[in-house]
């Protein structure tokens, strides 16, 4: 087979080939946010909500996940003061953070 079917067969899979956090939006917030990421293999997702001191604020979730594209996390800040704010997500083989702006 021609390469160009065989990338096109990857390109149109509907599972990612790789974990991306596609980002929050809307970024700045006020006063929730939706965290969206792909995630290429099945296994333990933690999203985790820090302030701008390293506290941890919130945990949004801790659990199994499918792999799969756009999985969204909605965070209701409406509890915390305006401020800085970074979601760490970790995924099998996978982390990365996130800046986030709340403006109230």
């Amino acid at each position: 087979k021609p390469i160009s079917e065989d990338n096109q067969k990857i390109n149109n899979s509907s599972i990612p080939l790789k974990t991306k956090v596609k980002g929050n939006y809307p970024n700045p917030f006020n006063p929730t946010t939706t965290i969206e990421f792909d995630l290429a293999d099945d296994g333990l997702v933690n999203i985790v909500i820090y302030d701008i001191q390293g506290r941890k604020v919130s945990e949004l979730f801790n659990g199994e996940l499918s792999q799969g594209f756009n999985h969204q996390y909605n965070w209701d800040a409406s509890s915390v003061a305006s401020d800085q704010y970074f979601a760490v997500i970790t995924a099998p083989n996978f982390t990365d953070t996130i800046n986030m702006t709340l403006l109230k």
